[in-house]
């Protein structure tokens, strides 16, 4: 066939495929790969924007069923970094999750030049994995760690180990590990030898995981099932043997005939044909070798897949002792031709692109097998649709020119079927939607378009993010961030029906900035100016030069004193007006403004404003109204802006949207106005309580004064609370495992002699059994005789003191008890806005330890933040651990979530024995474990309760009783 000749076929290809229609599902996947291996270069805009818009109508449905992977290596290969703007959009708009689409977009871009690889990883960690089928982000991360430096190769790996470790730590899935453990493999220097343990027991963990996972009885029904004896493993041998013996391997008719003999032999599964074929292989001789491979082409029992696929292995078995089987396989392809290269075209899905590089593969000369697909085409012999047109030009963009193909995607996307598009999501092109080419400034856009996301989760993670690029390297981009601090819309992201929370923008890179600046503040001169500026403006509430204050005092000053910051820290730590003490309450007044604020929001946020500054929620309101219009002139309620009024609103709420974001930032601005003119004021009975202008502040800020978040103070999950501990279920009776078997799970028998000691626990096991420990003193003399009549006692009586007030036991009013407190878990009450974080750990601010007398009766020391506690002479003595983050509650049909947070204190046996000694006394505990009936009809289930006591003897055993009567399952 003449080139002319080719081409007129390939017109009418393009033709038919003009007919493309926007439910047309085959063709748009066959139109990303045509786009993901064309090679000429990026589509004009218009027409990028017009093929995502056709992707919309398969991702508007189920998209995490969408071909993600392939839309990104479409992307990557003729759009760029249009379609990173995209797919933010598409999360703004709801129509998909941002991390479906965007990891594997950021590494193919990095893949083929388009994008630094260290940007590339920073959005692999602020991205979800979610286990993609087709594609592994170890595979993404090796492609990058390829492309990098050797001096950024391990900064790369281990900003993406450590988000993942933070986020999947009770082990993720085998193959997430797995990945990258193979990219360790082939960059051994990305990672540390102590990293590579700690993902190995990662796989570990998950894999004995879903082992238990799969092993749990899952009640279901006995179905009868078949008696019909089933052959030996001799006998199936046998006959697959006689079948080999008696088929004349270069006969086509004789394979055909022992195949269908396999197929109507119900002794025989389809497994029994692959050892024929591999039979008749090792047992065909060796003039007879061509005569089979052309007898597996004219094989009617074989289809077409099945016929390369036993060529290939033959060809590979025996290409080292047969060259002319080699040279004969541009033959073995023209018979394939004659007699299946129709199953190449048929079928619903078929895949022609798969089919010719397979083919191709086998005779190692692409260009012959498409002039024999070319020829069977011209010669009418297959009628194909406008789909199968589509991959057979895909499969030409191997031995066209680059820009003939970017032509023909541009002609077809430019055809009046394809501006069907031009009507889909979010309508025709923009200009203002066009991207640059600067990718610093790109990323930077956004980042700041992100940290004002309406998902709470997101803004904490991409915060949390900050600190990743300047261990990057990527510090450009933090100055970046800060020139775009009054940037109200990112216009090649914007959606049209949703506005851009710019203030949570700049809180949320404030509280990033400060923690950044807690960990390399020191490295970091260079943003001290624009931060200073920041400083001086009038129009940035409390909470932001809060923010500031932090970064400054981090960054530090050189050495020298820093008045500018001890001026801010002033302005923020003290109202301007100061603190009075007064018991007159302030009279209503009538707001002057329009403006009428959520319910929910007016009755605790306004009122708890109006009561520090004694003045009416009318002043508070007008306050706010001025804030607000200020900002927005033409605003004249909160109406005037995106969203809605909810009646269940919450200060902790995950999603907050455009008019919350607007009425939250106006109190904050509220009060930084009210407090240049009016004192703060405290009611006679609340003087000593600490600064109320503090308290007030606290509830918008983080929870630690150093810029830290509940997350950063959190601790690796220990191994107990990693272990299953559920047994076999009894019908519908929830069961314990065996009991020696779980306290040795709990890590309380059979632990190593220099194993530290469980005084106090609290967690939930992965399969949902709820564990308390705590411990308390007794007198060693008859020690067993109260615990064995302690254990008699019924659940509301049994039970073991602790310091529950505030470090301390009050005998005046607590119930008397024949043990003595041991431990205190403190309660963590006005916990900052980083609870909201979903890393967050309650128990990071308020870690158990012993009270407060005992603690310095003993001389223990703890450094602030730490989790240890030594003695005198500078040994360990106590040690905490905290753990948790927010999960989904399974007990929720609307998809709540609960903070699943847990919290251990170990001691160390030789300092526990040492002081139990000295004060004469043994330690007793009590062990609860237990898991409520479900709540879910479809699954029933009754709950399990156990209760043990335990006394801990002086070789360092335990004796444990069980409370049968505290035991009783009651609910």
């Amino acid at each position: 066939m003449s080139i002319d000749e080719a081409c007129e076929y390939y017109r009418q290809g393009l033709a038919q495929l003009d007919q493309l229609g926007g439910e047309s599902y085959e063709q748009i996947y066959s139109l990303l790969r045509f786009a993901s291996v064309q090679q000429g270069g990026f589509l004009k805009p218009a027409l990028s924007h017009r093929l995502m818009n056709l992707c919309q109508t398969i991702v508007r449905n189920e998209p995490s069923k969408f071909g993600w992977t392939l839309f990104a290596r479409a992307a990557a290969n003729s759009i760029g970094f249009q379609a990173i703007a995209k797919i933010v959009r598409w999360h703004d708009q709801d129509v998909a999750d941002l991390s479906y689409g965007l990891p594997q977009l950021a590494c193919f871009l990095a893949k083929n030049g388009d994008l630094d690889p260290r940007r590339a990883a920073f959005i692999l960690t602020i991205c979800e994995d979610h286990g993609w089928w087709d594609w592994r982000s170890g595979d993404g991360v090796a492609d990058l760690l390829r492309l990098s430096e050797p001096a950024d190769q391990r900064r790369i790996f281990l900003a993406i180990i450590e988000k993942l470790r933070a986020r999947y730590p009770f082990g993720g899935w085998t193959s997430l590990w797995e990945g990258f453990l193979e990219a360790g493999n082939q960059f051994p220097n990305a990672l540390t030898t102590d990293v590579r343990k700690a993902i190995e027991q990662l796989r570990v963990e998950a894999q004995r995981s879903q082992d238990e996972f799969n092993s749990r009885d899952r009640l279901q029904p006995d179905f009868p099932s078949d008696q019909t004896p089933k052959p030996s493993k001799e006998e199936i041998d046998g006959l697959i043997a006689a079948l080999v013996s008696n088929c004349d391997p270069s006969s086509a008719h004789s394979i055909d005939k022992a195949l269908t003999t396999i197929q109507t032999d119900s002794r025989l599964s389809y497994h029994a044909r692959q050892r024929f074929i591999a039979g008749l292989r090792v047992s065909c001789p060796y003039p007879k070798r061509l005569a089979f491979l052309f007898a597996v082409c004219d094989a009617a029992e074989l289809s077409l897949t099945q016929s390369l696929d036993i060529l290939s292995e033959c060809l590979a078995a025996w290409s080292g002792s047969s060259k002319h089987l080699v040279s004969n396989a541009k033959a073995l392809v023209e018979r394939l031709f004659e007699s299946k290269i129709v199953e190449l075209f048929e079928g619903q899905f078929s895949d022609i692109v798969r089919g010719i590089h397979r083919l191709s593969e086998l005779c190692n000369d692409k260009r012959f097998v498409l002039r024999l697909v070319l020829r069977k085409v011209a010669a009418e012999e297959v009628e194909l649709d406008g789909d199968e047109w589509l991959q057979l030009a895909t499969a030409l963009c191997d031995v066209t020119s680059g820009q003939a193909g970017l032509d023909a995607l541009e002609l077809l996307l430019s055809g009046p079927a394809s501006r069907i598009a031009d009507e889909i999501g979010e309508g025709a092109f923009r200009p203002e939607q066009a991207v640059g080419d600067d990718e610093a400034a790109f990323l930077a856009d956004v980042i700041w378009h992100l940290l004002g996301d309406d998902d709470g989760y997101l803004r904490w993670t991409v915060a949390r993010g900050l600190n990743t690029l300047f261990e990057l390297g990527l510090n450009d981009e933090l100055g970046l961030l800060l020139d775009r601090f009054d940037q109200r819309e990112i216009a090649a992201l914007a959606s049209s029906d949703r506005g851009l929370p710019f203030q949570n923008s700049r809180q949320w890179l404030l509280m990033g900035l400060a923690r950044v600046a807690l960990r390399h503040g020191r490295t970091m001169p260079g943003l001290r100016r624009p931060l200073l500026a920041l400083a001086q403006r009038n129009d940035l509430h409390i909470i932001d030069k809060v923010h500031i204050a932090r970064c400054l005092r981090n960054i530090g000053n050189d050495g020298v004193r820093d008045k500018d910051l001890e001026a801010l820290l002033d302005q923020i730590d003290q109202p301007p007006c100061g603190i009075v003490t007064s018991d007159v309450y302030s009279g209503g007044a009538k707001a002057t403004s329009n403006f009428r604020f959520d319910y929910e929001f007016a009755k605790s946020e306004i009122s708890a404003l109006a009561r520090l500054m004694n003045v009416g929620k009318a002043t508070v309101v007008d306050a706010m109204a001025a804030e607000i219009t200020q900002r927005w002139p033409d605003a004249t309620s909160l109406d005037d802006f995106p969203g809605r009024q909810r009646y269940d609103w919450d200060r902790g709420d995950r999603y907050e949207t455009y008019r919350e974001h607007v009425q939250r930032h106006a109190l904050l601005g509220a009060a930084t106005s009210l407090s240049k003119t009016r004192p703060v004021v405290v009611r006679s009975y609340e003087v000593g309580d600490g600064s109320p202008w503090l308290e007030w502040r606290n509830r918008y800020d983080v929870t630690f004064d150093d810029g830290s978040w509940l997350s950063d103070r959190k601790d690796p999950v220990p191994g107990q609370a990693k272990e299953n501990l559920l047994g076999k279920r009894t019908g519908q009776q929830e069961t314990l495992q065996d009991q020696h078997m779980v306290l040795r799970k709990l890590g309380l028998v059979d632990t190593d002699a220099d194993a530290l000691v469980l005084l106090y626990g609290r967690w939930s096991s992965p399969d949902g059994v709820r564990v308390r420990i705590t411990s308390a003193l007794t007198e060693r003399k008859g020690a067993i005789g109260r615990c064995m009549a302690f254990a008699k006692q019924p659940g509301h009586d049994l039970w073991l003191p602790e310091f529950w007030d505030e470090g301390f036991y009050d005998r005046r009013r607590r119930q008397k008890s024949i043990f003595a407190p041991l431990v205190w878990a403190p309660e963590t009450h006005s916990l900052g806005i980083d609870v909201g974080d979903e890393m967050a750990a309650q128990g990071a601010a308020g870690r158990p330890r012993l009270g407060i007398d005992l603690t310095q009766n003993l001389r223990l020391a703890n450094r602030p933040g730490s989790g240890d506690w030594h003695a005198a002479d500078g040994s360990l003595a106590l040690r905490s651990q905290v753990w948790g983050s927010w999960k989904p509650d399974p007990d929720d049909h609307r998809g709540a979530r609960h903070h699943d947070d847990g919290e251990v204190l170990w001691a160390s046996p030789d300092w526990l024995a040492a002081t139990l000694s000295g004060e004469n006394k043994r330690l007793v505990s009590t062990i609860t474990l237990w898991k409520y009936r479900s709540s879910r009809e479809y699954a029933p289930s009754i709950g399990v309760r156990s209760v043990l006591v335990g006394l801990r003897l002086d070789e360092g055993k335990i004796r444990t009783w069980h409370a049968k009567k505290a035991s009783k399952q009651d609910y």
